[in-house]
C-alpha cells in the first residue's frame, strides 16, 4: 500500500504536471496541454479539475469523443464541488456533444448545468444558439424539407418509381399536419404510416387523369 508521503509526492507531482498544462493550454499548445494533463490523471485520478482542464484541451483538438468521456469523469468525480466548477463541465460536456453531432444530449446537459446556475452566460449563449439551428428539437438524424406541392392541400408527393413506359407513375402521398413543414426523413423506409399508394394513369393525351385508390 502507499505510504502517505508517497501519495502526497505523487499529488504534488501531479499538480505540477497540470500547472504546466495550464501554462501551456493558455499559450495555445493544446497537443502538449493534453499530454500535461495526462500525465497529472495518471499521477492522481481522483482530482477532477485534470479531467475538466483535459476535456477542454481536447475540445479546441477537436477530439470530442474523449472530451465528453473527461467530462463525465469530472461530473463523477465532482459531486460535491462548486457549482462553478460543475457548470465548467457541463458546458464542455455540452460542446462535446454539439461537436458528435448529438445535439439533443448537448441540449441536456446545457439544461443540467442550468438548473445549477440559471444565469450562466456560456450555457445560456450556447443553448439559444442550439435552439436556433434548424432541426434543433429533432433527434441527430439527417432531414430533407420538401415544399409543398400544393397550398391547399397538406401533403408531400416524391416520385416512388420511374416513369414507366405505360405512362403511369406511382406516387406516394404522406399526410402531414398543416402548421408544420413537411418533412421527410432521409433513406427511411416506407412504413405503414398512414400512406397511401395512390396510382395516376394518364388518359389520352388531355390532362384530366383517373385516380384509383391502390389497395394498401
Amino acid at each position: 500500500s502507499m505510504t502517505a508521503s508517497n501519495l502526497s509526492q505523487r499529488k504534488a507531482e501531479a499538480e505540477a504536471f497540470k500547472a504546466k498544462g495550464n501554462d501551456l493550454f493558455q499559450s495555445g499548445n493544446s497537443i502538449k496541454a493534453f499530454e500535461q494533463y495526462s500525465q497529472a490523471i495518471d499521477l492522481d485520478s481522483t482530482n477532477f479539475i485534470y479531467y475538466g482542464n483535459r476535456a477542454a484541451a481536447a475540445l479546441k483538438l477537436n477530439r470530442n469523443q474523449e472530451a465528453l468521456s473527461d467530462c463525465e469523469h469530472a461530473l463523477r468525480l465532482s459531486t460535491d464541488a462548486s457549482n462553478a466548477h460543475r457548470t465548467k463541465f457541463f458546458y464542455r460536456k455540452a460542446s462535446s456533444l454539439v461537436g458528435l453531432n448529438r445535439s439533443q444530449d448537448a441540449l441536456q446537459a446545457l439544461d443540467n448545468g442550468l438548473a445549477l446556475d440559471n444565469a450562466h452566460p456560456q450555457l445560456l449563449a450556447l443553448k439559444q444558439k442550439l435552439q436556433q439551428a434548424p432541426g434543433a428539437n429533432k433527434s441527430g438524424k439527417k432531414k430533407i424539407v420538401i415544399e409543398e406541392v400544393d397550398s391547399s392541400k397538406d401533403a408531400v408527393v416524391e416520385e416512388a418509381a420511374p416513369v414507366k413506359k405505360s405512362g403511369k407513375k406511382k406516387i406516394v402521398i404522406e399526410e402531414v399536419d398543416s402548421s408544420k413543414d413537411a418533412v421527410v426523413e432521409e433513406a427511411a423506409p416506407v412504413k405503414k404510416s398512414g400512406k397511401k399508394k395512390i396510382v395516376i394513369e394518364e388518359v389520352d393525351s388531355s390532362k384530366d387523369a383517373v385516380v384509383e385508390e391502390a389497395a394498401p
